[in-house]
């Protein structure tokens, strides 16, 4: 079977996706996302240090889940509202098939 290269990209888009999203931690930030938050935020509604907390938003940040600002000394997180919209559609689909 010959698979186009452009539907390739897609589905190691999709596997990275997947693989980040495996660490519930990971989830709660993005679900805790609903406004702009520091990393310090994040960190405190996660349970987790700050430290542990940007190595998870660094690879949030690699697979274009969220974005992240420096204002000041402080970096405020974004979640990527469409990024976001297509994995909730994602999730809402499979565990429509059950």
């Amino acid at each position: 079977m010959n698979i186009p290269p452009v539907e390739v990209l897609r589905l190691r888009e999709i596997v990275c996706k997947g693989e980040v999203l495996c660490d519930p931690r990971r989830v709660r930030m993005l679900a805790s996302l609903g406004r702009p938050r520091t990393v310090g935020q994040l960190a405190l509604l996660a349970d987790i240090t700050s430290s542990t907390c940007s190595y998870h938003l660094r690879r949030l940040e690699e697979v274009g889940m969220v974005q992240v600002e420096r204002v000041g000394r402080s970096h405020i997180v974004r979640r990527v509202a469409s990024e976001w919209a297509a994995v909730r559609s994602g999730w809402a689909k499979a565990t429509s098939c059950r």
